[in-house]
């Protein structure tokens, strides 16, 4: 019986993968830290899907994502009005350099 519980919480949670990333937001030219650049999994946010929620870097610019999803590989979107929008691969530097619009 103890096996078959083992198994069912398996399958259950083990299609599942942990998506961690932290690091910290600059600005490309000045590099001084980047406050409020909003990050996501999703470059649009809707807000009756959870999956699309953000977190936003703090006043030091630094930030730490954790979610769920079917792999460890994924893509993120740091975004902030006036600033070019960032896609990363999750394995890039823990250091984001944000480009300002021209």
């Amino acid at each position: 019986m103890k096996k078959y519980c083992i198994s069912i919480l398996t399958i259950l949670f083990g299609c599942d993968a942990m998506q961690e990333k932290s690091g910290i937001v600059l600005d490309s030219r000045t590099r001084l830290p980047v406050e409020g650049v909003a990050i996501s999994k999703y470059e649009k946010e809707d807000s009756t899907n959870p999956y699309t929620r953000r977190i936003y870097s703090d006043e030091n610019g630094l930030f730490e994502y954790s979610g769920i999803g079917g792999t460890n590989s994924f893509e993120l979107y740091f975004m902030k009005d006036g600033y070019k929008v960032q896609k990363i691969h999750n394995e890039s530097s823990d250091t984001i350099l944000l480009e300002l619009n021209k």
